[in-house]
Formats: C-alpha cells, sequence, structure tokens
C-alpha cells in the first residue's frame, strides 16, 4: 500500500552515467565529507544490476513516454530524457543492493526545497518495487537513531527496529538503527534471471547532511 502523501510534481526514472557529476555534486552540498565522489558513483553504476539507482526529477507537465509520475517501470527502463539534463531538475535519488534474500538501502536523499512534499515516500517506495521484483522479501537499512525526519519517513513506509547498535557514529556517540520492511514475495524467476541473479550482503552508504553519518534527507 503506497503511504506516498500528495502527488509531488517529479518523476522517476534510472539513473544514469550522464547523472554522476551532479549527483557526486548534490551527494557533498547533503551529506559534506561522507559523501560519495564520482568516482564512488561509476562504481556503484558499474554494479548494475545489482545495484539500483533512481532519481527523481522536478517536472511541470506530464511525462512524455515511460511511466507516468510515481509509476514503477520495470528495473530495466530506457532512457526517455535528453543526454545531459538540466542539474537542478534532480531533486532526490535514492539506490540499493539487491543481494538475495534481503535487500540494502545504500542511500536515498532529497533536495531541501521538496522535503514534505512526498519525493521520499515515492523513493523508497520505488526501491521496495525494485527489491521485491529481485526476488527479496526484505529490505534493510541503518540509521541515525537521532534522524527524527527519516525514522519519521520510514515508519511511513513500514519499517521496523530489528537491532541496535550502541554509540556507532563518532564522535557524537549517537546509536544506530538496523531497520527492516517485510516484501511480499512471489514468482519472480523471470526477473531475477534478467538481473543476472543474486548476490551478498554489501555495506550501507551512511551519510548525512550534518555530517557524521546517517540515513534520508528527506523531512516528513
Amino acid at each position: 500500500m503506497s503511504s506516498t502523501r500528495g502527488t509531488p510534481a517529479v518523476r522517476l526514472r534510472a539513473a544514469r552515467g550522464v547523472d554522476v557529476p551532479t549527483l557526486a555534486a548534490l551527494d557533498e552540498q547533503l551529506f559534506g565529507e561522507a559523501a560519495w565522489g564520482e568516482t564512488s558513483w561509476w562504481a556503484e553504476l558499474a554494479r548494475r544490476p545489482r545495484r539500483y539507482y533512481v532519481v527523481a526529477e522536478s517536472t511541470r507537465e506530464a511525462p512524455r513516454g515511460g511511466a507516468p509520475t510515481g509509476g514503477v517501470p520495470s528495473l530495466d527502463e530506457p532512457a526517455q530524457e535528453p543526454a545531459a539534463p538540466a542539474p537542478e531538475r534532480i531533486v532526490g535519488y535514492a539506490g540499493c543492493d539487491l543481494g538475495g534474500s534481503s535487500a540494502d538501502v545504500m542511500t536515498v536523499a532529497t533536495l531541501p526545497q521538496v522535503r514534505g512534499q512526498g519525493v521520499g515516500d515515492l523513493l523508497m517506495e520505488r526501491l521496495a518495487r525494485a527489491a521485491q521484483l529481485s526476488g527479496a522479501s526484505a529490505l534493510l537499512l541503518e540509521v541515525r537513531a537521532d534522524n527524527a525526519a527519516a525514522l519519521s519517513l520510514y515508519a511511513r513506509q513500514g519499517f521496523e527496529e530489528i537491532a541496535r547498535r550502541r554509540r556507532y557514529y563518532q564522535p557524537d556517540d549517537v546509536d544506530a538503527l538496523v531497520m527492516r520492511k517485510h516484501l511480499e514475495t512471489h514468482d519472480v524467476t523471470p526477473v531475477r534471471a534478467a538481473l543476472g541473479g543474486a548476490a551478498s550482503h554489501t555495506a550501507f552508504h551512511t551519510a548525512s547532511p550534518t555530517g557524521g553519518g546517517s540515513w534520508a534527507g528527506e523531512a516528513p
């Protein structure tokens, strides 16, 4: 069941190589010293289809072709945008590792100007759908215990705390919460074959808009 609040004026599409400079710049703006640089982003995109990354683009009109705003197309959706989209159009992004029975959220972030508009919800719903299509029965993530905005987003999306890592984030002495969302399972053998199968668990992108490691830039 969708928990998206309203209908934000964005469309979602798969991240592409031409997005790397923009994604790296936005990551630095939001996450400071913990941000991924261009080399890291290229490495992440090179690991597709195990890695799945999606961007949210601001739009004032219905998209031409592909899925409607907020829709969930196949994971190999074709690019419908110009070769070099305007940097200011990307207002959010997210990614996950499709690593077998449990998928991991790698990163999720939204720009300040669109927070509270449901963009974070759309991104999380897309990741959950991607994980489900890959054959995963659960989606996992890690978040700072003091990140109220992220915790509110994850609660809306059906995540529950399953573990706590005491004083994990230093030098702030902030706990890390491990959260899980159960996914409905069904026969996705053809999809798994198309994705090239599953792989093992990987590390999280633990970055924070204020530094020190966290999850999500989305505010409720």
